[in-house]
This record gives C-alpha cells, structure tokens and sequence, in this order.
C-alpha cells in the first residue's frame, strides 16, 4: 500500500511548480478550504461546498499531472543516487518516528492516571506506571486466547464516566462461570483491549473501575487502578467480603 500512495507523493513533492505559481496557488487552495468548511455548516449551501470541492480536486489534479510532466522530462534521473535517497529519506524517518508516536500516545493516556494520583505529574511516575502496566500485561497474557468463546457470556458492557476517567460496566448473562473466565473478561477490559466487550473507550484507554454484574443483578467481580489517589477511589466493596484472584481483580463474596 505504501509503495503505491508514496510515489505519486513524493513525485508531486519534488518536481513542482516555480515559487510564485505554488504560492498563489497555496493562497487558493487556501481560501476555498476556508468557503469549504463555511458553505458546509449550513444544509442550503452545502451545494456551494461541492462547487468549490470540485475546484479544489481540479488543482490537486492539475498539480499531480504537472509534477508526474516534469518527472517524466527528467526520467534519467532515476539512474541518481540522490533521487533514491530522496525517495528513502521520508519513509525511513516515518520508520523510526513509528516509536516516539507510541510512546507519546501512550503518555497521553497515562497522563490523566498521574494527574488524579497521589503523586507529583513528573517524569518519573510516568514511567513508574508504565511498569506497572507492563507487569500487568504480562501477567494477564495467559487469559488472552482461552478456548471458550468468552464473548458469549457478555450479555452487556458499556463505558461509563467515573471521577478521573472512566468505568466499564459489564453485564454477565450466566450466574456460574469460572474464574478463569472472569479473569479473561476483567484483564481484557482493564488493559483496554476490549476484545471480548467490543467497547469503543471514547473517554480513556485505561478504565479506573471495571464491576461486573451477575444476572441477579448482583456484583461479583470489582476490580480498582490502586493508582488512582484515595479520594477519587469507589468505597463500595469496602465493607464487601472479596477474594483477591489477581492483579486487583477481587471476586465478591455473598
């Protein structure tokens, strides 16, 4: 897919027009994307945004087919080291970019877990919690692919918002299932995945609470970040009898 949509990319970025033509046509571009997105706010004028639309494709259009002109003219320099190095220069820098844009999203999720923590928002809790993280996943690695369908015994799961960040609120439609089970289901929502509630996180990637919920309507697992400060922390099992199994994960006794 990349070798298809960069060339013509990097065609049309090399072999350009002269300054002044680009410029103006900049200034162009520029002022139909702004009577665009106005024409779009409004269903009666949303014909004038595809007039302009057509405008727009037209000179990106016209530039590509300019480029891919120039490029043909000056076909021998393929046989240049320097073009090939040009070519290679943006996906190598994309390659190793490819960590530091995990990294940064990664930090922006666990940003909001320091915010609402005991601790000072530095460097060093970030990364103090990244372990923890990384602990926990690999902990929870055994229950990722079970041989029972797990999905099956999901009847409901939502996110909802909790103080700090979110909740996941997960119905269960059985009143007897394994612990392992319960695990799988609880370790997958907590890490985020979501593979087995097919929950769209819109507010955070790491919930703060996950609580399940038998089909007596009781609650039977409750699982809490302990990173989480205590003043944002859900009492409510606190005078429950719970079972640790692992990582927090507590099942509540009757």
């Amino acid at each position: 897919m990349f070798s298809f949509v960069a060339i013509p990319l990097f065609i049309n970025s090399t072999y350009t027009l002269p300054v002044i033509w680009e410029m103006v046509l900049i200034f162009i571009i520029t002022i139909l994307s702004v009577f665009i997105a106005v024409a779009n706010q409004k269903e009666d004028t949303k014909i004038v945004a595809k007039f302009f639309n057509f405008f727009l494709i037209s000179i990106g259009l016209f530039m590509l087919v300019t480029a891919i002109n120039q490029f043909l003219k000056n076909i021998n320099d393929i046989f240049s080291l320097d073009f090939w190095l040009s070519f290679g220069i943006e996906p190598l820098v994309w390659v190793l970019n490819v960590p530091v844009l995990y990294l940064a999203r990664e930090m922006i999720f666990i940003e909001k877990k320091v915010i609402f923590s005991q601790y000072k928002n530095r460097v060093y809790y970030y990364v103090k919690y990244s372990a923890k993280l990384l602990v926990r996943k690999l902990k929870f690695r055994r229950y990722e692919h079970l041989d029972s369908d797990v999905s099956n015994y999901i009847q409901e799961a939502r996110e909802l918002s909790a103080i700090g960040g979110n909740r996941i609120y997960i119905k269960l439609n059985k009143k007897d299932i394994s612990n392992e089970i319960l695990i799988a289901i609880a370790s997958d929502a907590i890490l985020g995945r979501n593979k087995f509630t097919n929950i769209n996180n819109q507010r955070e990637k790491y919930p703060n609470v996950v609580e399940m919920i038998n089909v007596d309507n009781e609650l039977c697992v409750f699982w809490q970040d302990n990173f989480v400060s205590t003043d944002y922390r859900d009492t409510r099992i606190d005078k429950m009898k719970t079972i640790e199994l692992i990582e927090e994960i507590k099942l509540v006794q009757k």
